[in-house]
């Protein structure tokens, strides 16, 4: 019975993790990073989004648009409910706010009653182009938890510590004038 627990325990902490780049992204300016609000279950994708962009703050020549903007611009412009957004239009919202890069990201649960675990998916997007240069998928990789929010928040900082490694090492930062 102990090692029945223990496999189903462990079962939850074995889902997959992969980031991926294009051989492109060494050419993108992130200069300007829009972060969109993240989707996902509503009641994770608010402290998802802030998390996420807590992380970002701080990289040597980018400046990050705050999600908030990003929503209030995406209203003013007509744009259907932000958590449908297609990168087309993405790009159409970062190129008001002239942002030369989109972040678009993604946050869930899950729990069986016995495991739990938290899920984020990030995509960052160049704004040139609308070619997805880099995409990251991380679960939460905590062994223990008391709450599913407490997996994905740890699943967004795995994807934005990733992203920020990302960004700092291939991408091409704002050069001051």
């Amino acid at each position: 019975l102990l090692l029945a627990l223990i496999g189903t325990v462990m079962s939850g902490c074995a889902n997959p993790s992969y980031t991926r780049t294009s051989p492109t992204l060494s050419n993108v300016n992130v200069s300007i990073v829009a972060i969109l609000p993240f989707t996902g279950e509503e009641k994770y994708a608010a402290l998802a989004t802030e998390t996420f962009t807590l992380q970002m703050v701080g990289i040597k020549g980018v400046r990050i648009i705050q999600p908030e903007d990003v929503s209030l611009t995406i209203r003013r412009m007509g744009i259907s409910n932000s958590n449908e957004i297609t990168v087309l239009e993405a790009k159409k919202v970062a190129k008001a706010m002239g942002a030369t890069a989109i972040v678009k990201g993604n946050a869930s649960g899950y729990t069986n009653g016995v495991t739990l675990n938290g899920f984020s998916t990030v995509k960052l997007i160049d704004v040139k182009t609308g070619e997805i240069v880099a995409a990251s998928h991380e679960p939460s990789g905590l062994l223990f938890a008391y709450s599913v929010e407490q997996s994905v928040i740890a699943a967004v900082k795995n994807t934005a510590r990733i992203f920020r490694e990302l960004i700092e090492r291939h991408a091409t930062p704002h050069k001051p004038k």
